[in-house]
């Protein structure tokens, strides 16, 4: 009975693939007096037994007789089954990311949002101890589910960042000045979400002159500044949850893809 080790590279987990070579070299002889040969191209698996994590994929024999040794390596080339990390680990990452940004759809008014933006991150935070312990340790190869769960760990960081200051701004009194930076973001999500128009166009206001008895329309310029100046900071606050919602779903199915496409296009 034979015992071997074998350095894997972790970086693709769970659907690694790896090589184990078992190498066998008769040393107290001569290639000229002893030569090993091999009968077959593989190794014979008639008395192997399944594995429930690792599934061989085939085997290989050489022989080498450069050196006055003769030398024979066994290779296993053996693949991760990545069905069991998928159920537990894959997919309630992949939920719990999407309760992360969920938090900028309850409104600013409810009482619950700084609340369950806390409780999902110490959810995500309990399910990351249980996860270490499956993952495989390694200090030369670095998963990438591991840099993965470390970006949605600051993800959910700043979601609790954004949603702190969020309702420090609901909750402000609506006579204190504000900056034109605010402004303009409520004047983008109102373009954005059509809310103004949406294509159709109103007429413009017409009112009489009061010195020539003639009508006059109101300029664009005036009815913009207009909008702005009433602007409220409740609208601040759901401007913010519109594009603090847009904006991590977005960063949140682009590392998504860009995970699976990587370690699937490597498998």
């Amino acid at each position: 009975m034979f015992e071997t080790n074998c350095a894997f590279d972790t970086t693709y987990f769970p659907y690694d693939k790896e090589v184990c070579e078992i190498v066998f070299v008769v040393w107290s002889y001569t290639v000229l007096e002893v030569e090993i040969r091999k009968s077959a191209e593989g190794i014979d698996l008639m008395e192997y037994k399944e594995s429930g994590v690792w599934e061989i994929t085939h085997t290989d024999v050489q022989v080498s007789k450069e050196s006055i040794e003769s030398r024979v390596v066994f290779s296993i080339h053996i693949k991760r089954k990545p069905l069991y990390y998928i159920l537990n680990i894959i997919l309630p990452i992949l939920l719990l990311g999407l309760l992360t940004i969920l938090v900028f759809v309850l409104p600013a008014d409810s009482g619950e949002k700084m609340s369950y933006a806390m409780t999902v991150f110490l959810s995500f935070a309990v399910f990351l101890t249980i996860v270490n312990t499956i993952l495989p340790v390694s200090s030369e190869t670095t998963p990438l589910l591991s840099i993965y769960l470390l970006l949605q760990m600051t993800m959910g960081v700043l979601v609790l960042f954004l949603t702190a200051l969020q309702i420090r701004l609901h909750q402000r009194d609506e006579s204190i000045p504000m900056c034109k930076g605010f402004k303009v973001m409520v004047r983008l999500v109102k373009i954005l979400r059509c809310s103004r128009s949406c294509g159709s166009t109103k007429p413009p206001k017409v009112c009489p002159s009061p010195e020539k008895g003639e009508e006059y329309k109101d300029s664009p310029e005036t009815e913009e500044e207009r909008s702005l100046e009433q602007v409220e900071w409740k609208d601040v606050s759901s401007a913010i949850d519109f594009l603090a919602f847009w904006g991590f779903l977005a960063l949140y199915l682009s590392l998504t893809a860009y995970l699976f496409v990587t370690i699937i296009f490597h498998s």
